[in-house]
């Protein structure tokens, strides 16, 4: 291992120390999260970036990037007709640079899901601007993950500036995924990669915000 990982790793070792009291969206893995083959739920690891022009203010500052998310759904409603959903983010409790690729995890109920839509949140002064883009399914893209499995499902770029946001493959690298899992202490398992492949949704999901 050369200086510059160590120097990776010490650097997100901290920021993980420093965000463990934060909050996250549920589901959302934290260094607290235990999980190995005989969970109940499967963990599923997605790469996300901010990318696009560089906005400053006035005075020549960075005026900071949107916020944004992808929420993804079970392909199949639940036994009491809601649908099952959670929802990805760029970074861990808001740690580090969002323009950076950064790796997250999720633990949830094993099943297929599919990547529904891409929500975008904006402030200006004391306005906020929330855009929220069903994406296109010709076909749905998904994913299937196991019971005790950790399923990684690639990396995403997000223009969250441009009108309106867009969202592009931007392939994957299963050795980085793997490196940063390595640091949440309590998840032990094996990363495999699951591209996303066309799925079946049984009818439009109802989301209740």
């Amino acid at each position: 291992m050369n200086l510059k990982t160590i120097t990776r790793a010490a650097a997100i070792l901290a920021l993980l120390a420093l965000a463990a009291c934060a909050g996250g969206p549920r589901y959302q893995a934290n260094p607290q999260t235990s999980f190995d083959a005989h969970s109940l739920d499967g963990l599923v690891v997605v790469g996300m970036k901010g990318t696009g022009p560089r906005l400053t203010t006035p005075l020549g500052l960075d005026a900071g990037y949107p916020y944004f998310s992808l929420t993804w759904v079970r392909t199949e409603k639940n036994a009491d007709g809601t649908w099952g959903t959670f929802t990805t983010v760029p970074r861990f409790a808001n740690v580090g640079d969002i323009r950076d690729l950064n790796h997250t995890a999720y633990t949830v109920p094993p099943g297929r899901y599919f990547l529904h839509r891409l929500t975008v949140v904006q402030q200006t002064g004391n306005l906020i601007t929330t855009r929220r883009i069903t994406l296109k399914r010709d076909p749905a893209l998904g994913f299937e993950v196991k019971a005790g499995e950790i399923a990684y499902v690639g990396d995403f770029m997000v223009d969250a500036l441009a009108i309106p946001p867009r969202i592009e493959d931007y392939g994957h690298n299963e050795q980085a995924a793997a490196a940063t899992i390595k640091l949440y202490t309590k998840i032990k398992g094996e990363v495999h990669h699951v591209p996303l492949v066309p799925v079946r949704v049984a009818s439009e999901p109802v989301l209740y915000e």
